[in-house]
């Protein structure tokens, strides 16, 4: 992928240039974790550049995230997911013991006579790949359980034994940026809004829905969008209505 990066003034007239082997756009949790584990993948972080429009995180969704993890989905795959983030985390949380802080305090999902059958359905997939949850059925089996709760209305309840609890996704966002960094991973905070970038085979998303419009819709190998770098106080862009940022 080559990318025109626009540093100097308005006019224009110095473009540097490099090439990226992959570009992430957000550098929140879900950015940096994809950029740690590519980069640990692939044994390197170079040709890999995450861009991400607040190097402060303050207005970030991780950073606002309460930060959780639970097994109790109805698909295998988001719940296989959610296996594989608490073992790793446990898994850093040994090397890390300061760092990782993993509340284990468990979801506990209930559900009236209505919605019985689907949490009853959940729940056979859930234990049907190594989830540790517990069903409970009937109002008096639950009361007893939790005695501070009114089941009058309740038919059954499903509660996370272990793997699902609450963590601090801040400290968690800086560790993944951190060993990215290490790796080699190219980290830049700006604003993106439109000129040249080719990402080559990776097709568009709804991530650049605010792209231009006028493109061909069957041009899916290229996505255009402009860097535009703070640091560079001389360059002020006109913003059109095409020239929103992606976020």
């Amino acid at each position: 992928m080559q990318a025109r990066w626009l540093t100097s003034t308005s006019n224009i007239n110095k473009i540097s240039k490099r090439q990226w082997d992959v570009a992430i756009l957000g550098g929140g949790i879900m950015g940096m974790a994809t950029a740690y584990f590519l980069a640990t993948a692939r044994g390197t972080g170079e040709g890999l550049v995450v861009v991400e429009r607040d190097s402060t995180y303050s207005k970030c969704s991780t950073s606002l995230s309460v930060g959780s993890v639970r097994h109790q989905f109805s698909t295998r795959e988001n719940i296989q997911m959610s296996q594989f983030f608490t073992d790793f985390y446990r898994e850093k949380q040994k090397e890390f013991p300061e760092r990782f802080h993993f509340n284990e305090g468990g979801y506990l999902f209930l559900a009236s006579q209505n919605g019985s059958k689907t949490l009853k359905e959940n729940h056979s997939v859930q234990t049907s790949v190594g989830a540790k949850i517990t069903l409970l059925e009937g109002s008096k089996a639950i009361k007893q359980k939790y005695g501070y709760l009114n089941t009058d209305d309740l038919s059954s309840a499903a509660f996370g034994e272990e793997g699902e609890g609450w963590f601090d996704p801040y400290s968690l966002l800086c560790w993944f940026k951190q060993q990215a960094v290490s790796l080699g991973v190219t980290c830049l905070s700006n604003h993106l809004v439109q000129d040249c970038v080719h990402f080559g085979l990776i097709h568009r998303n709804r991530c650049f829905k605010q792209a231009r419009r006028s493109r061909s819709s069957s041009a899916s190998k290229t996505t255009c969008l402009r860097l535009y770098f703070p640091n560079y106080r001389s360059y002020t862009p006109k913003m059109s209505s095409h020239d929103r940022p992606l976020w």
